[in-house]
């Protein structure tokens, strides 16, 4: 990185919509700025400007960009200090937006979903340990949780909400890699879970209560399955075959090697009976290939 690059910008994204003037009183002087802010944020000069390009950590930024664009207008930047410190920036962050105030706790016009202090400052991965860690601290907070889930859940409430949210997560789904990326982590995670038999009685408890108090969800996935039988590719790709079977004696390499010795000359139908210690129709199935047809 340059040196310039590596200096921290507090910045504030304005609304050219509202040109009323507004002014915010602080203990260490006054905030003069002739359009409406609606986001501060603390980040390297290489991110301040991410929320244009359509980063989604914060969607109702997001949405005021795309109304302010809908008008034919763009939203302003303005880079209100410049620091080498990260913590000097972090500082000013929560200082202004408290001064200015949040939306969502009804204290101001900001679109800030925190307090600040936990930006996206530097893509290193040290950066990012340290925002977890400072967000489990938070979680930990019970009221902290509990104003969370209301939020979420009047949110999901509202209709187009709900419509907004499900385009987005099909948008980022259609990534292949984030596919792979997301399969892995879970499958991981739960075979880590599921050697833990409290977890497994657990799961087997729930999965019981869902099975016998909803009747709705049993008659749907009955019916997805008798849907998905009928479709004879995904019949034979499910059905067990080979050494997957419960009632198979051999594996794939025996079968292979019993029909190399039938080509020769040198093994009867008794010598393999004798060898793989299996009867006589079972030979003779496989050798003409009626039975172990797919290898």
């Amino acid at each position: 990185m340059k040196e310039e690059e590596k200096k921290y910008y507090v910045y504030a994204y304005l609304d050219p919509r509202y040109s009323k003037g507004y002014k915010y009183e602080f203990k260490r002087g006054t905030y003069y700025t002739k359009y409406k802010p609606f986001y501060i944020g603390a980040a390297l000069k290489v991110n301040y400007k991410r929320h244009l390009s359509g980063n989604k950590s914060n969607i109702l930024v997001q949405k005021r960009i795309k109304k302010i664009r809908d008008n034919g207008k763009e939203p302003i930047i303005k880079v209100l200090r410049k620091y080498s410190l990260r913590k000097k920036s972090l500082e000013l962050e929560i200082r202004l937006i408290k001064g200015i105030g949040r939306k969502d706790i009804k204290t101001g016009p900001l679109l800030n979903r925190t307090d600040g202090g936990l930006g996206s400052l530097n893509p290193n991965k040290k950066n990012r340990k340290n925002q977890s860690k400072v967000s489990k601290r938070i979680w930990k907070n019970q009221e902290f949780r509990i104003k969370m889930s209301e939020r979420l859940k009047n949110n999901w409430d509202n209709i187009t909400y709900r419509k907004n949210m499900i385009e987005i997560s099909k948008k980022t789904w259609e990534n292949p890699e984030l596919k792979i990326r997301t399969a892995n982590l879970t499958r991981e995670r739960n075979l880590k879970n599921w050697k833990d038999p409290e977890y497994r009685k657990k799961m087997k408890k729930i999965g019981q209560k869902t099975w016998e108090e909803n009747s709705e969800s049993r008659k749907k996935l009955s019916e997805k399955a008798k849907e998905r039988w009928k479709n004879i590719k995904w019949k034979k790709e499910r059905s067990p075959r080979g050494e997957r079977s419960g009632r198979s004696k051999l594996t794939e390499k025996e079968v292979l090697e019993m029909r190399k010795l039938s080509k020769t000359t040198q093994y009867s139908y008794l010598e393999l009976i004798k060898l793989f210690k299996v009867s006589r129709s079972t030979v003779t199935r496989i050798i003409n290939r009626h039975s172990w047809t797919h290898i």
